[in-house]
């Protein structure tokens, strides 16, 4: 299996993580997705949701002329308050992913702004890197997804959020006791 085939695999995993502990929250809870919660700056989890789902359809999105803006995302309310919305655009973005399944690599220009005063930053990159980026976006959302989880009573999967790298060296840490 090449790089390319294997991120995609990682993408589609981490996005069915997502969306698994997402529906795992019992029905009396289902209004904790939409709720604005204080130590997330009044974000929601459902916000966090859009946004990650935003990143990878801005990438889906300029694919095809090999130039992604990150900036032009959908910014779509309703995946915000469904859960069930974002379960659909989840699985469409796995089906997505698949397709991407034995591409060739590809020189990619991707723009997006880091700094408010300059209007925007453009750069090279690839399809393996930008692929590597959005799971990596990923991961840092569900932390905070997990937080609100958490503060809320409910605990999510060991790992869920937490960076492959760092459950590598938690595992590697605990065999050397």
């Amino acid at each position: 299996m090449n790089l390319l085939d294997k991120i995609v695999i990682n993408n589609q995993s981490i996005l069915n993580e997502l969306f698994g502990s997402l529906t795992s929250i019992n029905e009396t809870d289902r209004s904790l997705y939409s709720k604005p919660e204080l130590v997330a700056g009044n974000a929601s989890i459902g916000g966090h949701v859009r946004h990650i789902l935003d990143f990878y359809f801005a990438l889906f999105s300029g694919l095809p002329g090999n130039e992604i803006d990150y900036d032009k995302r959908e910014r779509d309310p309703v995946i915000e308050s469904e859960l069930t919305v974002a379960g659909e655009k989840i699985r469409v973005i796995c089906e997505q992913l698949e397709q991407l399944k034995g591409s060739q690599e590809q020189k990619i220009s991707v723009s997006v702004t880091t700094d408010a005063t300059i209007a925007i930053m453009e750069g090279k990159s690839t399809l393996l890197r930008e692929l590597q980026f959005v799971h990596s976006h990923t991961t840092h959302h569900m932390a905070i997804i997990s937080i609100i989880l958490r503060v809320n009573h409910i605990t999510p999967a060991t790992n869920f959020g937490k960076a492959p790298s760092t459950v590598a060296y938690e595992q590697k840490q605990a065999c050397a006791q």
